[in-house]
């Protein structure tokens, strides 16, 4: 896969915590890590026996497009279009899995009908490095475009509980997996439900209950205050607006598909054949340019995180498989193309 920011796994072997001075990074102190919630990295001991790149956490994404006959006005559904199979073709969306579904389309229009926009009109594949035609999932998003054209209203209740049963399905199946749902409007909810509250409600259910998080798009035209609500209680936090410059889709597309990636990462099964032990990994942040690692706090859960300090958690603090680094942190590392995350196992982890 190819994200702008390199992880990577140090598989360690019996590592106590050793006193500050004598660790292979020490720099003497506990010191700030530049607003990323890090503290120094003295203290570990220099015995990693394997190294191995980290595997980001799956992604598989729900994409719902917004086809409604407004995108024909000052030629949004074409810089869409042309944006879109740009995000499709990308050789950093390689390893992203995708379900395409356009709205309103047959029966996911007036007639409401939840089902048939739970069933996409490319079903769900993973983008490869190659291109189209030889990555058959590229090809086949690409070749969906064929013959569509803007036109009806916008049944957003209707495609967004479609998305949200997609997506259930597909968490019920791969639970270690991370499905997120991706929405490109230009309008309003019409038809169907027109109640933004249970539209948004729905959206926090499937983020509550299932951990589906959903991004939202704007383009001229989008009711920003309901995609601002969407966005805040799914998980997502604020709305990308391009209501102003549709030729912006682009890069918001390159943001979402940089916030699905990047700030969530698969834990080894075990270690030199041995079942992990959770207290005793650390997470190390290594900013671009530089070489010494800084240490990142572990935190109980996301709402331990502070937007000052920031930190990391686990998915489950019983059973884990994932870490996840609070918003602050994930900022940081998002922000630096020469961002480095290494996950040590084996040393007692430094806890906020």
């Amino acid at each position: 896969m190819t994200f702008g920011l390199c992880a990577i796994v140090s598989v360690l072997a019996a590592c106590p915590a050793v006193p500050p001075g004598e660790g292979p990074w020490d720099d003497g102190v506990g010191g700030a890590g530049a607003g990323s919630g890090s503290v120094g990295s003295g203290g570990f001991h220099a015995c990693a026996t394997a190294t191995h790149e980290a595997e980001f956490v799956p992604v598989n994404m729900y994409f719902l497009l917004d086809k409604s006959g407004s995108m024909q006005s000052g030629q949004k559904w074409l810089i869409a279009r042309e944006a879109v199979q740009s995000f499709f073709a990308s050789p950093s969306s390689a390893g992203l899995g995708i379900a395409l579904r356009f709205f309103p389309d047959g029966e996911c229009g007036d007639a409401c009908d939840v089902n048939a926009c739970a069933s996409p009109n490319v079903p769900l594949g993973e983008l490869t490095q190659l291109s189209a035609p030889n990555d058959a999932q590229e090809e086949a998003l690409l070749a969906a475009f064929a013959g569509v054209s803007p036109g009806g209203v916008t049944p957003m209740s209707a495609a967004l509980a479609g998305a949200y049963q997609w997506a259930e399905n597909v968490v019920a199946k791969r639970p270690d997996e991370k499905t997120i749902v991706l929405l490109v409007t230009d309008g309003k909810p019409e038809a169907c439900n027109t109640d933004p509250e249970a539209i948004t409600d729905a959206g926090s259910d499937a983020f509550t209950e299932h951990g589906i998080v959903t991004y939202a798009i704007g383009m001229q035209g989008a009711e920003l205050s309901f995609l601002m609500d969407l966005a805040s209680k799914s998980g997502s936090d604020t709305p990308i607006d391009v209501t102003l410059g549709a030729d912006n889709l682009v890069q918001a597309l390159a943001d979402v598909r940089k916030r699905a990636f990047a700030c969530e990462y698969q834990l080894p099964v075990d270690v030199d054949g041995q079942p992990l032990d959770p207290s005793l990994v650390n997470v190390l942040h290594t900013q671009g340019g530089k070489t010494d690692p800084l240490t990142v706090e572990q935190v109980p859960n996301v709402n331990a995180c502070h937007s000052q300090v920031g930190g990391w958690y686990y998915d489950d603090p019983v059973h884990p498989t994932r870490i996840l680094l609070c918003s602050s942190t994930c900022e940081d590392v998002q922000s630096d193309d020469g961002a480095k995350i290494d996950i040590l196992l084996g040393c007692k982890t430094v806890i906020a």
